[in-house]
C-alpha cells in the first residue's frame, strides 16, 4: 500500500492529540489537527531521525477510529509514571532501611563491646 501524504495526526503520550498547527493538545481525535506525513514524523522525532521520540506517534486518519479520545490513555500514563516513582521511592527506602539495620547491629555490637569493658573494668575495682 502506497504511504498517503496528507491526513496524520500526532499523538503525544501524556498529553492527547496535536490540535491543528500543532498548537496545543485535545483529547479527542475528530478536533486533532491534520498533517502531511513529513510533517507529522519530523514532530515525532523531536531528537533526529534516530533520538528518543518522546512518547511521539503519529498514525493515518484512517489508522484512527473516528470519536475516539484518549483520556484513557492519558490516565494510563499517569498511573504508570505515579508506579514507577512509588517503586523508585520503595526502593530508596528499602535500601534506607537496610543501611538503618547495619548501622543498629554496628551501635549493638559497640554496646556489647562497651558493657564487657564496664565490667571488666568494675571486677578490677572491686
Amino acid at each position: 500500500m502506497a504511504q498517503q501524504e496528507t491526513g496524520y495526526l500526532i499523538h503525544k503520550d501524556g498529553r492527547g492529540w496535536y490540535c491543528p498547527g500543532a498548537q496545543g493538545y485535545t483529547l479527542h481525535a475528530d478536533e486533532a489537527g491534520r498533517f502531511t506525513h513529513s510533517d507529522a514524523f519530523a514532530y515525532s522525532h523531536p531528537n533526529g531521525p534516530n533520538g528518543p521520540r518522546d512518547g511521539i506517534t503519529f498514525k493515518h486518519e484512517s489508522e484512527v477510529q473516528s470519536g475516539a479520545d484518549c483520556e484513557k490513555d492519558i490516565r494510563i500514563h499517569a498511573l504508570t509514571t505515579e508506579r514507577d516513582t512509588l517503586r523508585s521511592a520503595q526502593e530508596e527506602l528499602s535500601q534506607a532501611l537496610s543501611e538503618a539495620a547495619a548501622e543498629i547491629e554496628t551501635l549493638k555490637a559497640q554496646l556489647r563491646g562497651a558493657n564487657s569493658a564496664a565490667d571488666t573494668i568494675a571486677r578490677a575495682c572491686l
